[in-house]
């Protein structure tokens, strides 16, 4: 038996999006098994610190790969990403090098470079696009606000509680959380560009 760690799908996205149940209901006819990692806050998954999800941070995709080993050992492991969700899979698949446990992985939509993909955020039909990433981020946001209060240092929280774009967001949030100086230096160094040459096992990248 196969098993599938399915990454989610994107900067908001989880469990509870079509696109997502859709792709796990062909893999379940198919006779895999299916795993569905929501990051922090996104499909009502609990956040218990002042601390979200990023681009950079592939700690917790390995603590769910380590569990489904675990769980599984007799299996195959295969993970697919989509979007920002592929970039923090492309980045742990180059972290674990020819370590990686998993025998395949699929990248979908991946940003790869954020620098570029913060560009392109601004440009025609893709503003609308970011604002409505930003609208997501700050629900998940709001659920959680009593976590963020009186935090010291660098944290702009209502920057990240009004963001009325991606980058709003994290430079007010997701920099400060992960130790980045600024906003440009948390996305050009938080692209799975630079990690891909380290993937050790197959991967199949979808754009």
């Amino acid at each position: 038996m196969l098993e599938v760690c399915y990454w989610q799908p994107g900067l908001t996205g989880g469990s509870q999006d079509t696109y997502v149940r859709h792709m796990l209901l062909r893999a379940r006819s198919k006779g895999w098994r299916v795993v569905v990692f929501n990051s922090r806050g996104c499909a009502n998954s609990p956040v218990t610190t002042a601390k979200f999800y990023s681009a950079s941070f592939t700690g917790d995709l390995r603590q769910v790969v380590d569990h489904v080993l675990t769980r599984y050992p007799q299996s195959n492991i295969y993970a697919a990403g989509w979007s920002l969700g592929a970039n923090i899979l492309v980045r742990y698949l180059g972290e674990e090098t020819d370590k990686c446990s998993l025998s395949g992985a699929v990248s979908m939509c991946n940003p790869f470079n954020l620098v570029i993909a913060d560009e392109d955020f601004h440009k025609g039909f893709n503003n609308i696009y970011d604002r409505a990433l930003a609208n997501s981020l700050r629900a998940i946001f709001k659920k959680h606000a009593l976590l963020f209060e009186g935090l010291d240092g660098e944290y702009d929280i209502p920057k990240a509680a009004n963001a009325k774009t991606v980058r709003d967001f994290d430079e007010g949030l997701t920099r400060v959380s992960f130790g980045f100086r600024s906003v440009d230096d948390y996305y050009s160094n938080s692209s799975s560009s630079d990690s891909i040459k380290n993937v050790s096992i197959p991967l199949l990248c979808i754009q």
